[in-house]
């Protein structure tokens, strides 16, 4: 597709349509950086010119529609990021100028995250990353690295959490490389926070990954509480929590879990430091 410019020189694009892709960057920065200002004022402007529908071409409706889109993930509106999905979703695979600010590929990933369809959202960031790799183009590659970690910041669980460190190493990469420092330092943040529970999934504290490897060695509450020198009520509150944690319905099931996670499994003859 011709670029902006290029449609500039032969006179098919207007003022209108060049502000137009202002305020798609306007929304999409209200969005990163949380600013309630230039959200409103992103949402104002993409009202008013689908309110015009009949004076608007098409580029000036899809990039009001990019707004709305920006708009509803920064508030997290299911109703509206579904309504706009179907609305951008015959861009996927392609990059248009009215997407100025964001890859259309990363745009439908983020709107279907919103939607709770986190399995079609993560398509939607691979291929994003597949064209950014294509196309080499780092800056958003970096970013769709930033919102997928994201996306699966949310969904937890120790496989999520190491893929979201994997894609955060990746999009620091391109940070680096391209001196991109804001972005560069939310993703290191992100990775400070998430790198504890990469090794402690879905949140479970040392002391109920000790007992979880315990349990799947089949051993009993009573000869855990002596090799960790607790009560046995200690222990018992531990097991209710490591199968609350591990979304587990009994001793089974977590003995699986841990082998799934790679727990070391530990015997009553292991003791450890009373504490």
């Amino acid at each position: 597709m011709a670029t902006v410019e290029g449609q500039q020189l032969s006179g098919q694009v207007t003022d209108r349509e060049i502000r137009t892709d202002l305020f798609t960057v306007v929304a999409e920065a209200g969005r990163v950086l949380g600013d309630p200002a230039a959200l409103k004022l992103a949402d104002k402007w993409a009202s008013s010119v689908l309110l015009e529908e009949d004076d608007a071409s098409l580029m000036t409706g899809t990039a009001a529609s990019v707004s709305k889109g920006l708009l509803a993930i920064a508030n997290r509106s299911p109703v509206d990021a579904t309504a706009t999905y179907v609305l951008l979703e015959k861009f996927r695979g392609m990059w248009p100028w009215n997407f100025r600010s964001i890859s259309p590929d990363r745009m439908l990933g983020l709107l279907a995250a919103t939607s709770r369809d986190t399995e079609l959202a993560g398509t939607h960031f691979e291929e994003a990353m597949a064209f950014c790799d294509h196309a080499n183009c780092g800056p958003e590659l970096a970013w769709v690295c930033y919102d997928y970690a994201s996306m699966l910041n949310g969904i937890g669980g120790n496989t999520a959490i190491r893929q979201a460190i994997g894609l955060i190493n990746q999009g620091l990469l391109e940070t680096d490389r391209l001196g991109m420092t804001f972005l560069g330092d939310e993703l290191r943040t992100m990775k400070r926070e998430l790198t504890p529970y990469a090794s402690r999934p879905d949140g479970l504290t040392v002391r109920e990954i000790e007992i979880l490897g315990y349990i799947s060695n089949g051993t009993s509450n009573g000869e855990i509480a002596s090799a960790l020198f607790v009560a046995e009520n200690t222990v018992a509150t531990h097991v209710a929590s490591i199968l609350t944690k591990t979304r587990t319905s009994n001793r089974t099931e977590a003995a699986v879990y841990a082998t799934e996670n790679q727990i070391v499994p530990r015997t009553s003859g292991t003791s450890s430091q009373p504490g």
